[in-house]
């Protein structure tokens, strides 16, 4: 069964991230995964995530949700079924929708805010060390949904030249 974004309506492309299977759309890189592959990717180390991330996720960090009545009830790319909107840990800051059924809707960039967030957690954070970082150029990092993004384009062009 193929999944459709939530937001786009457009067919998720599954790919792996860190070792664990998600399902992402093309246009708005949200993605969808299981608890247990968020999970895993959060505590993950082999990839870590920049001192700068790390702090900026510490900064950002709170265990208040923003006022979301106006938000529509999020439903399940799986099921259909509305889904639990929460803060990831408790006090990530990030606000996340959980189907119990099937897994976590995240929108774009909110997986890496987790990633950092976790680690800020469990490693702390060197104010000092993201400040040097800063100052430096680094190799991007693959994001979750990039993959999708080029398949769509890929399928895009092969369409138009047909």
């Amino acid at each position: 069964m193929s999944l459709r974004c939530r937001s786009c309506q457009v067919e998720l492309v599954s790919e792996t991230y860190e070792h664990q299977r998600i399902d992402s759309c093309p246009l708005c890189l949200g993605v969808f995964l299981g608890q247990d592959a968020l999970a895993s990717i959060a505590r993950d180390d082999r990839i870590p995530r920049s001192a700068s991330e790390r702090l900026e996720a510490f900064r950002t960090a709170t265990d208040r949700m923003a006022d979301d009545s106006d938000v529509a009830i999020c439903r399940c790319c799986a099921c259909n079924g509305p889904m639990r909107r929460h803060i990831y840990a408790f006090s990530s800051g990030v606000v996340v929708d959980t189907c119990d059924r099937h897994g976590v809707w995240l929108d774009a960039g909110e997986l890496q805010r987790i990633e950092a967030w976790s680690e800020a957690m469990r490693h702390g954070i060197d104010p000092d060390a993201a400040a040097a970082e800063a100052s430096q150029v680094r190799p991007a990092r693959i994001q979750p949904g990039m993959l999708a993004a080029a398949l769509q384009v890929g399928r895009q062009l092969a369409d138009s030249s047909r």
